[in-house]
């Protein structure tokens, strides 16, 4: 009889730091996985969840525990609900509470779940069969979605099986084996289960291996980086070299590749910036811990990636919005980083300014009031980008006034109609036209080219300025260049200064996007507009310098994805 995987397999971080925080938050999701995980188990808590899914039947749309469909919501228009299920997130804190509690009950319905998925899903027969579905899925995401509006791909009743295909089989397998471990003991599990389980581990392993042989180069993609990591997982429970060498090879690749010099993940998102670098926070321990740690410059640029981390945290604890994203519970995040737990208070009285200048985002921070500023780089033409730059999120004692619109979950037709979109964002349009174009759900047609200035800081007034510049390629923007100015450290009091160079007459619009709980009201003069969240009241007052007449202000409806729902603003 063979030794188990469970007998040789640790995870990553230690059996302390998993029981004593939610899974969820020591390995936050993707945003396409986040957004499905908060609609159908409503919680990233690992008790909640638990509760959700056996007493509350979270899963009943799937099927019947533990017999789940995997293809019952496999087209286009639920292929992130489809993926959400396939990666099999909902079994690790089940397999946790069997450990907590000792119900065997529990541990049963686990195995069942993972077993019902080997034996009714199999893998691709072999490296001819995995090619060929990496290439026939690969065409028809580029052809019947990321080029096509909502409207077209929600049409097409096409069964889209990604089971097997590029991150399922990778996060699938990582829940699985932190399943298994948490079973490890369990007596109810037999000599054959573990054997089965154990077979299904390494298939797993070799798929992910062979794509990656066989289907890709390396490229930048938060998809292929968590492949790289799950190979490094696969090698810790199986003990395969070749998985080993290749999953270092990439990982370290991407950790060099992904990451801007100043360790910002290239896609410009903070919670997908958050999501990768947990992956390379896994494979540097599993690399170290198999006696082949990754390279000094690769470890070094996980250092940079841990501390731009912290630079996302808002005052209430959650990373800010940027792009395709969510607010990720830092202060949970941090505690898996050795050194990293104790996070200052973010009321010190004591101003911080960062800047990530190749990133080119800013923050500052001091007491209550928290500015970033987005004047982030263009990714790529299939990318997790939005539109409308030199945004602005603003807090004033301790409370969001100015935000970004967020994003929703990928499947809603409002994420490609309305939160990618600029005019979904604080920044400025012209003649009604933002600063970037997109055709169907992922393809950008045009974006901005954007600059910022560092920060500069004045001892004999205590402030602190900043500015970006954008230029776009969008028709209505020909001629036109924006600079946006921020100015910090007087009390009580922020400065936002717009100035606009334009070789024509044009319409300039400047949105700005305000919290749900803000209350607003313009003021008799036209020219300023009473903002109260809470107890917390803020003024904002318009002027023109250099041009005749006063600004003209309005109130117009938006929607603000807050605590992951659509919500009106």
């Amino acid at each position: 009889m063979t030794q188990k995987i469970v007998s040789r397999f640790r995870p990553a971080l230690s059996e302390e730091l998993l029981l004593q925080h939610n899974f969820f938050e020591l390995y936050p999701h993707d945003g396409g996985g986040s957004f499905i995980q908060r609609e159908i188990l409503g919680s990233v808590e690992d008790q909640q969840i638990c509760a959700n899914i056996l007493e509350h039947g979270a899963l009943d749309q799937f099927g019947t525990l533990p017999q789940l469909d995997f293809l019952r919501f496999a087209k286009w228009r639920t292929v992130e609900k489809s993926c959400w299920l396939s990666r099999m997130y909902a079994i690790v804190p089940l397999a946790k509470r069997y450990r907590q509690s000792g119900d065997e009950k529990l541990a049963l319905l686990v195995r069942d779940m993972m077993l019902w998925f080997s034996r009714n899903y199999p893998a691709p027969r072999d490296s001819a069969a995995i090619a060929q579905n990496w290439q026939n899925l690969t065409d028809r995401i580029r052809d019947e979605y990321n080029t096509q509006p909502y409207t077209v791909f929600s049409q097409n009743e096409k069964i889209v099986d990604y089971n097997w295909f590029d991150f399922q089989p990778a996060s699938r397998m990582l829940h699985f084996l932190h399943a298994m471990y948490f079973l490890r003991d369990s007596p109810s599990l037999t000599v054959q289960d573990w054997q089965e389980l154990d077979a299904m581990i390494r298939t797993h392993g070799q798929v992910v291996f062979l794509q990656e042989r066989d289907c890709c180069q390396p490229h930048r993609s938060n998809h292929q980086a968590l492949r790289a990591m799950a190979l490094l997982y696969a090698d810790a429970a199986c003990g395969n070299p070749d998985w080993r060498r290749k999953g270092r090879e990439l990982i370290s690749w991407h950790l060099i590749n992904d990451y801007l010099s100043d360790g910002m993940l290239h896609e410009g998102s903070p919670s997908y910036h958050i999501f990768e670098t947990w992956l390379c926070r896994d494979a540097a321990i599993l690399a170290e811990r198999s006696g082949e740690p990754l390279p000094p410059e690769a470890l070094a640029m996980l250092e940079k990636a841990v501390a731009v981390c912290r630079m996302f945290r808002q005052p209430d604890g959650s990373s800010v919005v940027l792009n395709d994203g969510y607010p990720v519970n830092l202060s949970a995040f941090l505690a898996s980083f050795p050194g990293q737990a104790g996070l200052p208070a973010q009321s010190s009285s004591s101003p911080a300014a960062a800047l990530l200048p190749c990133g080119q985002l800013a923050a500052w921070s001091a007491g209550g009031t928290f500015a970033f500023l987005d004047a982030g780089p263009f990714p790529g033409q299939f990318s997790h980008y939005h539109g409308g730059k030199n945004a602005l999120t603003l807090w004033l004692e301790g409370k969001p006034f100015l935000v970004d619109s967020g994003c929703s979950n990928y499947d809603c037709r409002k994420f490609a109609e309305w939160y990618k979109l600029p005019e979904a964002h604080s920044t400025m349009l012209v003649d009604g036209v933002g600063d970037a174009g997109i055709v169907g759900t992922y393809e950008w047609s045009s974006s901005p080219t954007l600059s910022v200035t560092p920060w500069q800081h004045t001892p004999q007034d205590g402030l602190w300025r900043i500015a970006a510049s954008a230029t776009s390629l969008q028709k209505a923007w020909q001629g036109v260049s924006w600079t946006r100015s921020l100015t910090l450290g007087q009390e009580a009091q922020v400065s936002i200064s717009d100035a606009v160079c334009s070789q024509r007459a044009a319409k300039f619009n400047f949105v700005f996007v305000l919290h749900p709980g803000v209350q607003a009201e313009i003021g008799s003069d036209g020219c300023s507009c009473s903002l109260t969240h809470g107890v917390v009241r803020a003024k904002m007052n318009f002027g023109l310098q250099g041009l005749p007449g006063k600004p003209h202000l309005a109130l117009a409806p938006g929607e603000v994805y807050l605590h992951f729902q659509n919500t009106p603003s």
